[in-house]
């Protein structure tokens, strides 16, 4: 008997550290496939939002942090990391690409101990941990700063399923239950994406065979309110933004577009090719449509269909596909969310269904006599392949520009154009930023981001018709959009319509009190128009909502002056040289002796 159990203790220690050098050997190779995206800048596709203007980040307020939306989603816990990387590193890209990098191993890791406790067949767990961490749909979430949210939701999403998975072994240990539901509420405050865990609890119970009784039923309903909590949530947080758009398709429009990004996830994670960071509707609302998406809606319900079919002989295929629909039918666009038909970043949970029916088949192979080398073959190349296009993927997140040429070098992308355009813009090429603009406008009418750049341009350009035009355009698509407003505003005060350009100013205070440079401007008129007790009130409300503004400090010296309030205004001086205004230090030097 001592024998026996010293050799079973051997058995699980070989194991153990066979496991341990395979996994080495998947992280390694990850590491070298994203190495070079620790050496990537952030891009000005919401990375500026989350990080760089992020106000929630850089003023650690605990409380905001819970109670706020930030660009159409509630993600605290993601604030919360963001906020504790920027207290150290500040604005250096490196840490923010290291910590994505060092969650998606993590990840990577977890994969395969959920699989192994799954299946128990540790070639199959291998396989989908290696395709998970070095898929080129994975390089969206690790490249790109701002997808932080996704890597984070599903470290505690699959932290919660391991804990369940042994939980419904051993329902004994409770504590796997509570753990579970602990990381599961810390994968909905990172992602309300995380709400579809507990439809896969569902399909774990089916899977290990747990009979459905009362207890069982019970053992749900904690996932189910906080899944349905969090999803009224996350609603919420994408209307707030305007980020659930009326793109006027019809509900049978939008199950054949359902269709065709279902069928289209599957073709990309199996073969990814002419990946992009920005996927255009397949087809417009109302306009006649293809015979090939009815097909979409044919191939869809034929896997599932199968995929019932094969319980016969085992569970694993209709729980892979069932774990894939269930983690993938909320971006599948059948309630519309941001302007893209599909994102590579939704795949990165889902993907663990579909390389487990890859995994499984490809066992299948090396297991058999006939096609052991033709299992071997296919491996090797969905290895090499993924690697390799992954490794280039990785520099498309390089920078602003490169990833807008990509997205560019896929198709007309509306977005593509109107941010390149501001790249271009910002060096000085104002030809092609022109040039960018108009197409951008061209593909997409309602584009008030573009009407914005351009009327900007056009305004830096004097050519103040054109601009009014653009200005005009975007309060006509969107009346409570304040920037509108300031930027009108601007034009009117450059011109010298102090009357309209007050209006403007009050109506996008109005909209948005919080945006100080509206504050400034209005001093600015008052102080023209000798109000100068009116022009102090509004510079001291423009540097309480933004300290770092020196030119509300030098402004506001100037009316101390005009007041013969000197020492105020050398204090302000000071102040504003002290943020880096040069003419507010030649002042302090002629008028503070």
């Amino acid at each position: 008997m001592p024998g026996s159990v010293k050799k079973q203790n051997h058995q699980n220690e070989l194991s153990g550290n066979k496991a341990g050098i395979v996994l080495a050997g998947i992280l390694l190779t990850c590491f070298a496939i994203y190495w070079q995206s620790l050496k990537n800048d952030f891009v000005s596709l919401d990375d500026s939002e989350y990080v760089l203007n992020n106000s929630l980040i850089h003023q650690f307020n605990f409380k905001n942090l819970f109670t706020t939306y930030w660009m159409g989603n509630y993600h605290p816990f993601v604030m919360l990391l963001y906020s504790a990387i920027y207290s150290f590193a500040k604005e250096s890209p490196f840490a923010y690409h290291f910590i994505c990098l060092l969650i998606h191993l993590i990840n990577t890791s977890v994969v395969l101990f959920l699989i192994i406790e799954l299946t128990g067949v540790f070639e199959i767990a291998v396989i989908v941990s290696l395709f998970f961490g070095i898929h080129p749909m994975h390089v969206e979430s690790v490249a790109w700063v701002s997808e932080l949210k996704d890597l984070m939701y599903a470290a505690f999403f699959m932290f919660s399923l391991l804990c369940y998975m042994k939980y419904a072994k051993q329902p004994a240990f409770k504590k796997y239950f509570l753990l579970s539901l602990f990381f599961f509420l810390c994968s909905l405050f990172s992602k309300g994406m995380g709400a579809s865990l507990s439809v896969v609890i569902i399909l774990v119970d089916f899977y290990f065979k747990r009979k459905f009784t009362t207890k069982t039923i019970l053992e749900k309903i904690p996932f189910l309110i906080l899944s349905v909590v969090f999803g009224i949530i996350a609603i919420k947080a994408q209307q707030s933004t305007g980020a659930i758009p009326d793109l006027s398709y019809t509900g049978f429009e939008r199950m054949l577009i359902a269709a065709y990004g279902f069928i289209n996830y599957i073709i990309l994670l199996v073969v990814p090719y002419q990946l992009s960071a920005y996927y255009l509707y397949p087809f417009i609302a109302g306009e006649s449509i293809s015979a090939v998406y009815y097909f979409n809606v044919f191939l869809m319900v034929a896997l599932t269909v199968l995929a019932i079919f094969s319980i016969r002989k085992t569970r694993l295929v209709i729980f892979a596909v069932g774990f894939f629909i269930a983690t993938i039918i909320l971006v599948l666009q059948l309630i519309p969310v941001g302007s893209a038909v599909m994102a590579d970043r939704y795949s990165y949970i889902p993907s663990i269904g579909l390389f487990l029916l890859v995994a499984t088949a490809l066992n299948y192979l090396y297991r058999s006599y006939k096609f052991k080398l033709v299992g071997i073959a296919l491996f090797i190349a969905m290895a090499v392949g993924y690697s390799y296009v992954a490794y280039k993927r990785t520099l498309v997140w390089k920078n602003s520009l490169a990833l807008y040429n990509d997205m560019l070098s896929a198709g007309e992308v509306p977005i593509a154009y109107g941010n390149r355009g501001l790249i271009y813009q910002n060096e000085g090429d104002l030809e092609k930023a022109e040039s960018d603009f108009n197409k951008a406008i061209a593909l997409s009418p309602n584009y008030k981001e573009a009407f914005t750049n351009r009327g900007n341009l056009n305004l830096a350009l004097k050519k103040y018709d054109k601009a009014l035009n653009d200005f005009n355009r975007v309060i006509q698509l969107e009346q409570t959009n304040a920037k509108a407003y300031y930027n009108r505003g601007v034009l009117y005060y450059t011109t010298g319509d102090y009357d309209k350009a007050s209006a403007d100013f009050f109506e996008t205070i109005k909209i948005d009190p919080n945006i100080a440079e509206a504050h400034i401007n209005i001093a600015n008129i008052y102080a023209v128009n000798s109000k100068f007790n009116d022009a102090l009130a509004e510079y001291s409300n423009a540097i309480s909502l933004n300290p770092s503004l020196a030119i509300a400090y030098n402004n506001r010296a100037l009316v101390y002056i005009k007041l013969n309030r000197i020492g105020e205004a050398c204090n302000d001086f000071k102040q504003a040289a002290a943020l880096g205004d040069k003419n507010a230090e030649n002042s302090m030097r002629e008028v503070c002796k």
